[in-house]
């Protein structure tokens, strides 16, 4: 049943050439119990290593059955390891934290026998050797002799035809070693070729059925002491088959206990790694919502190639006035001409005649001035904004079109959103505001203040009637609280609103009433303190939906402190018959600055600036977590490289019996994904209160709710089990790494105790 051809194996040792095995002819049939006898060095042991496939040949040939194994790929040494070979080792080499049964059902897993056979079948072997009263015990509480026993029986525990025994004995007294010979020769009765490589030569006498001398690799001697008890079988069938995932747990889970120590270790590293990245997890996604709360504000209105803005200034001017206004008020010199100059560009920027040439180019459809006023109701700010004509209802910014009022219908309409900023936050019936009357007070027209004066007149104040609350569609965090910065009435209304003022209504710098007798006074009864705001219309909504741009995390922009002037207030919207050509763009820019089309150049510029801090914010959060993830994934991953080195023998052992590299790789993903797995349930349970308790630091520092209208750490379940699931998976097939190291080394090379 095994022949060897001309079996040679060389070896390189410090580029010299070492002929372990030189051109071995041999024979092997069943019922054979053969023993090899030599002196260390000899090659005995590297020609069993040959027999049994932890070793290939250089040359020659190693025929079972009539096959070639000189065709055989790695795989298909592994199953003929295990189909054909069972081994037993001087020193047992069983695997220590197993018990008796489950080191020879460990060897039946390989072929695939369900869990009750696998019990039966073990016990079977364990009676057949005389062990069955020793099942439930360890390596460590057993002597040497039945150490050597149960061995034997994971040997025979997928009917190998082949018995390779190396020293069997060695480590054995002499009436154990009668035992163990006596049950190999059993074996050999029993259909099984017995091989042994030995240097008792009295043993060998009284039990083998051959005898073959080996010096120097070469055989001196090859004699037939005692007749075979060889029968006619049927060939070797090799089966194919892989560890079973419950034997690959078992053997991971009593791993772990035995390391218990660097087990905990780990489990103590993981955990609160975990609960950082399941938090910053649920933080990601959180911002990842705001990211796309914020997309609507520009989106729309920057793509819109029909609508363009013109201002009879630029940005620069404009802010080079401002700048220059400022600092003389701060100085207390007051040029009064260029502040009542600017004022007045600021109310009509263009004249009626300027007005009608723009109208009057072939590719301008519509020109409209701007119409937004800052009001208070109730004490609460909100941005008035006039609706275009219904004409050109289409061309108004983010507004629902199931209701548009008439041109001239009087009125105001809320968003749902605005209204519960009236009627309570948690007002369940916003719709209840329509129909009500209501009172405002206009505080500035296109971000220009009303006068103190015309304030204390009285004659800012309006009643007039909620003719509309509307739900939006977006009702997104950050698009909600737009939508409860602003409401809106009619084109019609809004001019009648304008009408009622003139230029001597506005005012661009502050002034305090002071004592005639006053020094400061220079014979004035007013005392100038200070330039009015006009980098921000919507300053009110700022506060409760932008994000500082730079890293001071959470804390909320002030744009009338930090962002330039610009000149928004004195933007026409010039609606166009198509996009603009270059040349057309040209003639527009002889009337002033052509700007893109966008609603407010600040409620773009917020969005971009909070897209961008957002961005920075993702980018940072994911960093963390990758460097979060990786600490810890790396220990585990060095803790299970260490165990290689603590577990060769347990490696070879599984590989010599045929398990597979896979089945090694499953071991150890097996023990990384139990500590995974276990400290990731650790971490999700604390992750809540810890969660919670952020949170709670957060609001009671920055407020976020009443700005961001949420909180980023609000608990997000999906993003929390998503983020726990993608780690534990993470530090899981990272157990691949090592796992992969473990299945590459071969098994003559992790059973370095074999001589």
């Amino acid at each position: 049943m095994l022949e060897l051809k001309k079996l040679d194996k060389t070896y390189k040792l410090k580029k010299k050439k070492v002929h372990a095995v030189k051109s071995v002819d041999l024979t092997f049939k069943r019922g054979e119990f053969v023993s090899i006898l030599g002196l260390s060095g000899s090659g005995k042991t590297t020609l069993v290593s040959l027999i049994g496939g932890l070793e290939e040949p250089s040359g020659g040939q190693l025929l079972i059955d009539g096959i070639d194994t000189c065709t055989f790929k790695q795989k298909d040494w592994t199953d003929y390891r295990k189909n054909t070979i069972g081994f037993v080792f001087q020193d047992f080499n069983l695997i220590t934290h197993l018990t008796a049964i489950d080191n020879v059902k460990i060897a039946l897993s390989l072929s695939g026998y369900s869990e009750v056979k696998k019990n039966t079948e073990a016990m079977a072997l364990l009676e057949k050797v005389g062990m069955a009263e020793y099942a439930q015990h360890f390596p460590a509480e057993l002597s040497g002799g039945q150490q050597q026993r149960i061995a034997i029986a994971r040997a025979l525990a997928n009917s190998p035809e082949i018995i390779l025994a190396d020293e069997p004995t060695g480590a054995l007294d002499p009436d154990t070693s009668v035992q163990i010979m006596t049950l190999l020769q059993d074996l050999a009765k029993q259909d099984h070729l017995v091989i042994m490589v030995t240097h008792n030569k009295y043993l060998a006498q009284d039990y083998s059925s051959r005898i073959v001398k080996i010096d120097k690799g070469v055989i001196i001697s090859d004699e037939n002491i005692k007749e075979a008890y060889n029968k006619e079988f049927p060939p070797v069938v090799m089966k194919k088959s892989s560890l079973q995932f419950t034997s690959a747990l078992k053997v991971a889970f009593n791993n772990l206990k035995i390391r218990r120590k660097s087990s905990i270790f780990a489990l103590m590293s993981l955990i609160p790694s975990m609960i950082l990245v399941i938090l910053l997890g649920n933080f990601i996604v959180n911002l990842l919502g705001y990211e796309k709360d914020i997309s609507p504000i520009y989106n729309r209105i920057i793509n819109d190639e029909t609508v363009q803005y013109l201002s009879p200034m630029s940005d620069h001017d404009f802010e080079w006035d401002v700048k220059n206004m400022i600092t003389n008020i701060q100085k207390k010199r007051i040029n009064e001409e260029s502040v009542k100059a600017l004022e007045q560009k600021l109310f009509t920027p263009y004249d009626d005649e300027t007005l009608k040439n723009i109208e009057s180019l072939d590719f301008v459809e519509a020109v409209f001035p701007p119409n937004y006023y800052d009001v208070t109701i109730e004490d609460e700010h909100f941005i008035l904004v006039g609706l275009l004509p219904e004409a050109y209802q289409a061309y108004q910014y983010d507004f629902n079109f199931d209701y548009y009022p008439k041109d001239d219908e009087e009125g105001l309409i809320f968003s749902s959103d605005a209204a519960n900023v009236l009627l309570g936050k948690y007002n369940d019936n916003p719709m209840a505001l329509e129909g009500q009357s209501i009172t405002f007070n206009m505080t500035s027209y296109n971000s220009i203040p009303f006068h103190y004066e015309t304030q204390a007149s009285n004659k800012n104040q309006f009643t007039t009637e909620v003719i509309k609350v509307f739900d939006p569609e977006s009702k997104t965090t950050l698009m909600s609280n737009y939508y409860k910065g602003y409401i809106y009435a009619s084109s019609g209304y809004i001019n009648t609103l304008k009408n009622q003022f003139d230029l001597e209504d506005i005012s661009l710098i502050l002034y305090e009433l002071v004592d005639v007798l006053d020094p400061r006074a220079a014979g004035s009864k007013y005392l100038p303190i200070g330039g009015k705001n006009l980098t921000d219309l919507l300053l009110p909504l700022r506060t409760k939906n932008l994000l500082q741009e730079d890293m001071a995390l959470f804390s909320i922009r002030k744009f009338a402190a930090e962002v330039p002037s610009s000149n928004f207030m004195m933007r026409y919207q010039i609606i166009t018959k198509g996009p603009l050509t270059e040349t057309q763009k040209e003639i527009l820019t002889a009337y002033g600055t052509l700007y893109p089309s966008q609603f407010d150049e600040f409620a773009i510029y917020s969005a971009k600036e909070t897209g961008k801090f957002i961005d920075k914010i993702l980018l940072y959060a994911k960093i963390t977590i990758g460097v979060i993830i990786a600490l810890p994934s790396i220990l585990v991953a060095l803790i299970l490289y260490i165990s290689i080195i603590l577990r060769t023998k347990e490696i070879g052992v599984l590989k010599s019996i045929g398990a597979k590299a896979k089945d090694i790789i499953t071991i150890f993903t097996c023990e990384s994904g139990m500590l995974a797995i276990t400290s990731g349930i650790v971490a999700l349970m604390l992750s809540f209160p810890a969660l919670n308790y952020a949170k709670e630091i957060l609001e009671k520092q920055y407020h976020l709710t009443y700005y961001l209208g949420s909180n980023p750490l609000d608990t997000n379940v999906p993003a929390i089990l998503g983020s726990m699931i993608s780690i534990v998976l993470i530090i899981t097939f990272l157990g691949l790494l090592p796992g992969r190291k473990a299945s590459k080394l071969h098994p003559r090379v992790l059973l370095r105790n074999i001589n």
